[in-house]
């Protein structure tokens, strides 16, 4: 069972605390019901008729993961797990808890407040991992944009039509979803393999998703992990981002690991095709890989590898960064040294 506190109606409150005051009202290892959780993070079963709504709205966000269609939703911050025929806090939850309690005013309990945000939140790892890695620019106004420090891509994120915050879920899936957060899922009862697709809009109701993540960016703002610049841009403070991201739950949702089979194909493939300056074509590159069947997120995997080490792009034509970074333009005229960490 999760609780997704910014999705969470009667809890949006510009107060960082009140995350923490909550939670701090149950007790370590106890066991409650369903109705004792909501009563306990402040959430009335007894709701007048026009509330109604606000409590279907906690139910449909309540669950790790939701089947839908040939699809699976993820959202939301993990902080309570089914134990039996009831619920318990999490480890995580419970740490964030002791901190807090231990210095109401110290920085260590909203470092792990943003760590959870982080972590359990798909459109965030999507966001922060863009605007942190790939310099991108996240502007708060009109509709939350995300726009490529080149201007060759831009993304609305909450708009039904492309591109949009699903063309970005499906573009980095692989690399954002990571070992950690499938196993996750298997656990739950469903097969991986079966997850064709991972989308972050609810139901069709972009101005409440829109108002979702308009409180969540607000949370970072107040925790200090973000700040606004010029044009309503919001960008990373490095330092308090740093102390997020180099949580090791960030890192093994993000880094999903390069295989060996992968690295040992990309080796033979590259050495097969690169001409006699140790150039190759990264179109031809990639389309050879994929023949010999080990070619699935063929440029989200390379990227992996180079962010790893075990790859360096030595040399590379206009459009390709050097951290692999960047397959702008005309594919076909995109000519790259490799180099491999032997």
């Amino acid at each position: 069972m999760i609780i997704y506190l910014p999705k969470m109606t009667l809890w949006k409150s510009a107060d960082v605390t009140t995350y923490p005051r909550c939670l701090a009202r149950g007790e370590k290892g106890a066991v409650y019901s369903h109705d004792e959780i909501l009563e306990l993070f402040g959430v009335s079963s007894a709701l007048p008729q026009k509330r109604k709504h606000a409590l279907r709205d906690v139910h449909r966000n309540i669950w790790d993961v939701e089947p839908r269609d040939n699809g699976v939703v993820l959202r939301g911050v993990c902080l309570v797990e089914r134990s039996g025929d009831g619920f318990q806090m999490t480890a995580r939850a419970e740490g964030l808890v002791d901190a807090y309690l231990r210095n109401r005013d110290g920085q260590q309990w909203q470092e792990q407040l943003a760590s959870l945000l982080v972590d359990y939140d798909i459109r965030f790892r999507i966001v922060l991992y863009l605007v942190s890695s790939l310099d991108y620019r996240l502007s708060s106004h009109p509709q939350y944009r995300l726009c490529s420090a080149d201007g060759n891509e831009e993304y609305v994120l909450f708009r039904k039509s492309e591109p949009n915050l699903n063309t970005l879920l499906n573009k980095w899936r692989g690399h954002l979803l990571g070992e950690a957060l499938w196993q996750r899922i298997e656990l739950l009862g469903f097969d991986r393999t079966a997850i064709t697709k991972v989308v972050g809009l609810r139901g069709g109701q972009p101005p409440l998703e829109t108002r979702s993540f308009s409180q969540e960016i607000k949370l970072l703002l107040a925790l200090g992990v973000m700040k606004k610049g010029q044009r309503s841009r919001l960008f990373f403070v490095a330092e308090r981002a740093k102390q997020v991201f180099s949580s090791q739950s960030f890192s093994e949702l993000v880094h999903s690991g390069t295989s060996r089979p992968f690295l040992d194909v990309l080796r033979s493939t590259y050495r097969q095709l690169c001409d006699s300056e140790g150039f190759v074509i990264y179109q031809r590159l990639k389309e050879a890989v994929e023949q010999k069947g080990d070619g699935k997120n063929f440029e989200t995997r390379l990227q992996c590898a180079v962010e790893e080490g075990r790859v360096l792009i030595a040399r590379h034509s206009k459009g390709l960064r050097n951290d692999g970074v960047g397959f702008l333009g005309n594919p076909n005229f995109q000519r790259l040294q490799l180099a491999f960490d032997e």
